[in-house]
């Protein structure tokens, strides 16, 4: 058995493989769990452990058969026009700082670095002292699952 891993940029990953459909399954199948039990703060990483999982991200964490030709485990973004959550916590992303924006310049706002705000849910967005909401997000680096979980399934698969 040999196994390959092909980067297609952006967190996506192909792993191509002489294995039988059987073993590809059953790798797909291990590999989908571990990043549910990541996503869910359960287990981590290289490392790296989600604090305070709301769910949100094993949410859109899917495992689809392609028949002979193997299977497919992605994450999608449940509504247009959000932060892409899983690409968020793949990849990471760089400070926005409200207050160097002409929109939000001269008001008060508080720093956030739970992981809540991340997901687009926020139980209470704070205001400033005018009455705005919003938060002062730090930068985010990556947490890199789905590229940890490509390197597992080749190994297993080699």
């Amino acid at each position: 058995m040999a196994a390959q891993i092909i980067n297609l940029g952006n967190g996506n990953y192909e792993i191509l493989t002489d294995a039988s459909i059987e073993t590809i399954n059953d790798v797909s199948l291990y590999i989908w769990m571990r990043w549910i039990d990541f996503a869910e703060g359960k287990i981590s990483l290289n490392g790296e452990k989600i604090k305070d999982p709301t769910g949100d991200y094993a949410s859109l964490i899917e495992r689809h058969s392609q028949g002979q030709l193997g299977s497919n485990i992605t994450t999608s973004n449940p509504e247009p026009g959000k932060a892409n959550l899983p690409l968020i916590i793949e990849l990471g992303h760089k400070a926005y700082d409200m207050k160097r924006s002409d929109v939000f310049f001269g008001k008060s706002w508080p720093m956030h670095r739970g992981a809540r705000v991340y997901t687009g849910h926020s139980p209470k967005v704070p205001q400033s002292r005018k009455g705005d909401a919003g938060w002062i997000i730090p930068e985010m680096k990556g947490m890199h699952p789905a590229k940890t979980l490509a390197e597992l399934a080749k190994n297993m698969l080699s």
